[in-house]
């Protein structure tokens, strides 16, 4: 009797859900934008940035959870490369989304505005030597996880069988004749994962901290990268779960590989909380009553229900909930935990600017600035369906 291999492209018609879903995302996108700009133009700004920053993250966190499994040689974290390492497909549009920022000079930053008093250095705080600072360190950490996720895939490659023929044009040519050494590949991830580190902390210090004319905080590019790194993990542990169900892939994530992601997002969401915490108590025990506005609008002013709606959706909630293993080993259970740290970082990273800079005591914070950020995580949908 003949065996037959089963049909990969019939399994992975099954994601087609993904298209849909990202198509509509997009379009509540699309429909959010010109009722926004139509409101307030700077609503619209307020939510980009936000996006920006969240889904560029995830895109780039995602990336780094594969350099960091390969790093430590972890081979509980197998079944997790592929998944993550689909994230790339977002990058190139992620950086466009990003330069975007730098549109709105005026009304994100005090010192570009040209009435401005400042009492800085004028070759540091003037824009083209700021928009240098962010664009290009940026620009390399890109490039640095395209290139490593390039060489990941090699391996696949070339364990295939591939030759140039199998591929369009210009992604035959991208593929060497020898994949590259394991070591070599580990060495590569882990050099991402620094220069990952340092950029975040690079945007955390120099472009958010830049739009606040008084608060600063030696925790807060910390705090920034690892926000990044655990949207990346947040979302990887969510679409694993949801392939393992849609291509019945029980056999190769199993009950004890859902047990080490529920016990990720419960540490690295622990960790989040230890940064955040760590700022509070370097400015309430050293009692320094110039740094408490940044805290005391989001934490206890006309902010505060957003402030600590972030900080249960973050933290609070995945704490509680999976502390258990059962819970840890439970699909919908464990997914709906990622998408609460998912939802909480997206709020979180609003949190960050918005209250800075807006300019009256209102919230501006509702379904058009939610829809941005839908709209744009279903292009980051669509590229990564397009892409795996």
């Amino acid at each position: 009797m003949k065996h037959e291999t089963p049909s990969i492209p019939g399994r992975l018609e099954r994601t087609s859900a993904l298209f849909w879903l990202s198509g509509i995302l997009i379009l509540l996108g699309l429909a959010s934008v010109p009722v926004l700009i139509t409101m307030d133009i700077h609503r619209f700004w307020n939510a980009y940035a936000a996006s920006t920053r969240f889904w560029l993250g995830v895109a780039q966190g995602a990336i780094i959870l594969s350099a960091a499994v390969r790093g430590l040689y972890a081979l509980w974290g197998r079944h997790l490369l592929r998944f993550a390492e689909g994230a790339a497909a977002f990058l190139p549009v992620g950086y466009l989304f990003f330069l975007g920022l730098f549109i709105p000079r005026e009304y994100y930053y005090y010192w570009a505005r040209p009435d401005a008093v400042i009492h800085h250095p004028p070759g540091w705080m003037n824009f083209p030597s700021f928009v240098m600072r962010q664009a290009i360190p940026m620009l390399v950490l890109t490039l640095m996880l395209l290139v490593y996720v390039r060489l990941s895939l090699q391996q696949d490659w070339q364990k295939a069988g591939f030759r140039e023929g199998y591929f369009p044009g210009w992604l035959g040519r991208l593929i060497p004749k020898r994949a590259l050494p394991p070591a070599k590949l580990v060495n590569v991830g882990i050099s991402s994962a620094l220069v990952f580190a340092l950029v975040w902390s690079w945007v955390g210090f120099d472009m958010i901290m830049s739009m606040d004319r008084v608060w600063y905080s030696t925790m807060f590019g910390g705090y920034t990268f690892w926000s990044a790194f655990l949207a990346g993990v947040a979302f990887t542990v969510l679409i694993t779960l949801w392939f393992r169900k849609e291509l019945g892939l029980e056999d190769f994530v199993k009950k004890h590989n859902l047990q080490d992601m529920g016990r990720m997002i419960f540490a690295f969401s622990s960790f989040w909380m230890n940064l955040f915490w760590a700022q509070f108590l370097v400015i309430w025990y050293g009692k320094l009553p110039e740094e408490t506005e940044f805290l005391y609008k989001r934490m206890a002013g006309e902010w505060k229900a957003l402030g600590w709606t972030a900080f249960a959706l973050i933290w609070a909630i995945p704490f509680v909930v999976l502390l258990p293993k059962k819970s840890k080993t439970t699909p919908w259970i464990l997914g709906s935990m990622a998408g609460s740290v998912l939802a909480g970082l997206w709020l979180a990273k609003f949190l960050e600017i918005v209250p800075t800079i807006w300019p009256t005591a209102t919230v501006p914070l509702g379904i058009f600035e939610v829809g941005v950020g839908l709209g744009m995580g279903g292009v980051f949908l669509l590229l990564y369906t397009l892409f795996m």
